[in-house]
């Protein structure tokens, strides 16, 4: 009989952070370079940190495209204020009450313990999900902002993790 492995038994070796900047110190310059050319290209820099950045070259094979999505994320940031106060700790998510209750109680999302490393486990399961009665309650795009709102809480927990441990630590969906 085979033992079955748990999820949080998941295991491998994370990247010193140190080795993954080395290797990828002319990406990331690459990228700072396409950056410092558009016209958010200031405050684009100002919300992201190497880290950041590092994270868009490895995700993404071509500068190029890294850049077009990091603009991509500081627009959603910039029409989305409301989710950033929220990871911030400042406001829950969503504002409303009766909206936050649906969607705990209809929406099978959200962190399910971490790996050894401490990585966090995201899991989202439609299956067991009740869109239809989290639509009663809460609006499409709510419920658009909220897996995003989740999905930016998991990346929290790993940058504070790679900042102490030195070793560069992602999301397992």
């Amino acid at each position: 009989k085979r033992k079955s492995r748990r999820m949080s038994d998941f295991s491998h070796e994370l990247p010193l952070l140190s080795d993954l900047y080395q290797q990828q110190a002319s990406r990331l310059s690459a990228l700072k370079d396409q950056i410092s050319l558009l016209p958010q290209g200031a405050a684009i820099m100002k919300e992201n940190d190497d880290l950041a950045l590092l994270r868009y070259v490895l995700s993404n094979p071509e500068t190029s495209k890294a850049a077009d999505l990091l603009l991509k994320a500081h627009e959603w940031k910039a029409a989305n204020p409301h989710v950033m106060e929220a990871l911030r700790g400042r406001t829950p998510f969503p504002p409303e009450r009766e909206a936050r209750l649906a969607l705990k109680a209809f929406m099978a999302i959200g962190h399910h313990g971490h790996s050894k490393q401490g990585e966090p486990i995201f899991i989202i399961r439609p299956g067991i999900s009740n869109p239809a009665a989290v639509w009663k309650y809460v609006k499409r795009a709510t419920v658009s902002d909220y897996v995003t709102f989740k999905n930016l809480q998991s990346l929290q927990i790993c940058d504070i993790l790679t900042r102490e441990t030195g070793r560069f630590h992602k999301v397992i969906n």
